[in-house]
């Protein structure tokens, strides 16, 4: 950075708050919430023979999900399917141990008719996952890497948010000026934690079937909001 003015950590500010424009995180939610749409309608009519069963049926979900979320490393290829099953694999392993389930505890889950609430909350992941790498993408390009200018952005940060003052200790304050890896999470987390609060006011619009008829989602995570 040229000089550590006061107006030069306001224009990288500014662009930290905005990392991601308002029209392009709309779009996104649509998106997100269209792809969830298409991932659950696999799972009509489908009832859950054992464990395996499911991990098939969520994998089906799965690249269904990517697919309609524009993620490039996606392949409907049969040869290709079990990079994806290896992935819901790992989830499920995940999502047992999170809430003490064994493999029968899991099956039964599936066979009561939880496989859509588990799909769900692997959509809730993957989407967390792939906007976290995007924000971690841009905040690379922006966040400087001088320690001086490290220093003088979180003083900045912290004028501009006199709540974390309070929020964060001394410790955590002295490593935001000191450490950039640090402040990278801490303004991903501040952007995101901004985000949600925006998303209250804005409602994804209904998709609709061939016919015109609105196709209802049977759970609410993918539905966002964010102030227009």
């Amino acid at each position: 950075m040229a000089d550590g003015s006061k107006s030069n950590y306001d224009e990288i500010y500014k662009k930290i708050e905005n990392i991601v424009p308002q029209e392009e995180i709309l779009n996104q939610e649509e998106m997100y919430t269209s792809a969830r749409i298409d991932a659950l309608s696999t799972l009509k009519g489908k009832r859950v023979k054992d464990i395996y069963h499911a991990k098939d049926l969520l994998t089906d979900a799965l690249i269904k999900f990517r697919k309609g979320s524009d993620n490039p490393n996606v392949s409907e290829d049969k040869k290709h399917k079990h990079h994806y099953y290896n992935e819901v694999d790992t989830f499920l392993k995940q999502y047992a141990r999170q809430n003490k389930l064994d493999d029968e505890g899991m099956e039964k889950l599936f066979k009561s008719g939880k496989i859509r609430s588990i799909l769900e909350a692997l959509m809730t992941t993957e989407q967390s996952r792939v906007q976290a790498s995007d924000i971690d993408y841009r905040l690379d390009s922006i966040v400087p890497k001088e320690s001086k200018d490290i220093a003088g952005l979180a003083d900045y940060h912290l004028s501009k948010n006199p709540e974390l003052k309070k929020e964060l200790s001394r410790y955590k304050q002295t490593k935001l000026k000191m450490d950039r890896e640090y402040m990278m999470d801490h303004f991903r987390e501040h952007y995101q934690r901004n985000l949600e609060n925006k998303l209250n006011d804005y409602t994804v619009p209904d998709k609709k079937d061939k016919d015109g008829k609105v196709i209802k989602m049977d759970t609410s995570a993918g539905q966002k909001k964010m102030a227009a």
